[in-house]
């Protein structure tokens, strides 16, 4: 009982060092303690996050910030499972801190496991002065995956440790565009990233994991979509900036001349599909479509579940998915969010984590 109350306490004092409500949070939860979870805000990670600690709200500034969350009712076990969540909205919209996400987390919380929840750097965020070339101001796919690589070192050299925990491994998953990222930078073995926490396994949530299927690469081309996704000819443009400067102009070249196979080489760089081998991590999948048979959850095609799960059986990868109709991108629902939360769960129960 006395363990319990200095750690409320503890989670209360955190709520006064983070000066009150962050960007986006609920005016219903104004605190750090909510439905049981403990939920310290804006911790600043990485050489651009400004000194990385709680609270520091200089973070959003650079992207570099996440927020933990931990059982309020005592503190996590030394060897509690880590999840790390990186949130979606085609690689240029906001941090999520509430809503679907909160009971998401809420889920793991109360299965055992701790939760990053992670910021990066978005693609309508300016880089640091030098990153890139002035005539590519924007972030691309490299810039975001250097990130998780801070957050990976950041806390298993710093804040992990401090906190009495041991990991050296975490689940590494996300939502539409971040399950996009997570599993990129779990399956790509030839990114030069130091990968100082480990991911045992990964989880992808409605992940546009395959760039270089018809429906991302007619668009690129002028055409419309097979199944008339969310990329239009603007978010096509904007996809290109995305592959980074490296890579721009080659792809201009190609588009210009409608070499769709050159266009599919570069897009495979940067498609977790494509990166599969018997070495991947194992890995859960969780897919939906708008209604039965439909090749679409309306914004990701269905094949993208359909072919990684078919590239990960046939590596021998341990992999575990479900896609159910009804549900629109994104979306999962209480049932399926469960479902989600149960077998990760039982991903670190296998010993993955290890």
């Amino acid at each position: 009982m006395m363990e319990r109350a200095v750690f409320l306490s503890v989670c209360l004092a955190l709520a006064v060092l983070c000066g009150g409500r962050a960007r986006g949070q609920a005016a219903s939860s104004p605190s750090v303690v909510w439905e049981g979870m403990c939920i310290v805000r804006d911790i600043a990670y990485g050489p651009r996050g400004d000194a990385p600690g709680e609270g520091n709200g200089r973070a959003h500034r650079s992207g570099q910030f996440f927020d933990f969350l931990s059982d309020a009712a005592s503190p996590p076990r030394a060897d509690a499972p880590v999840y790390v969540n990186l949130h979606g909205g085609a690689w240029c919209q906001p941090f999520d801190k509430d809503g679907e996400s909160l009971a998401f987390f809420k889920l793991l919380v109360v299965r055992g496991f701790v939760v990053v929840n992670a910021n990066y750097q978005l693609q309508n965020d300016v880089t640091a002065p030098g990153a890139l070339p002035p005539r590519r101001p924007r972030a691309t796919f490299r810039d975001m995956l250097r990130d998780l690589d801070d957050l990976g070192t950041f806390l298993v050299r710093d804040f992990l440790p401090r906190r009495g925990l041991t990991a050296r491994a975490c689940a590494l998953g996300g939502w539409s565009a971040g399950a996009h990222l997570a599993l990129l930078y779990a399956y790509d073995e030839g990114l030069p990233l130091r990968h100082d926490l480990r991911v045992g396994f990964a989880v992808g949530v409605a992940g546009p994991v395959d760039l270089a299927d018809d429906d991302f690469v007619a668009p690129l081309l002028g055409r419309r979509a097979p199944l008339g996704t969310w990329l239009d000819a603007a978010a096509a443009d904007r996809l290109v900036t995305l592959l980074g400067w490296l890579a721009d102009d080659d792809l201009r070249g190609r588009r210009a001349r409608g070499d769709e196979d050159g266009l599919r080489a570069v897009l495979a760089r940067f498609s977790p599909t494509r990166h599969v081998t018997p070495r991947t991590v194992p890995t859960i999948l969780a897919y939906s479509r708008r209604f039965p048979f439909a090749g679409t959850d309306g914004c990701v095609p269905t094949s993208a579940y359909d072919g990684l799960r078919e590239r990960l059986e046939a590596a021998g990868v341990p992999v575990v998915g479900d896609i159910r109709a009804f549900r629109s991108h994104g979306r999962l629902g209480a049932a399926y969010t469960r479902w989600l939360a149960d077998q990760i769960a039982a991903f670190a129960r296998r010993g993955y984590l290890k």
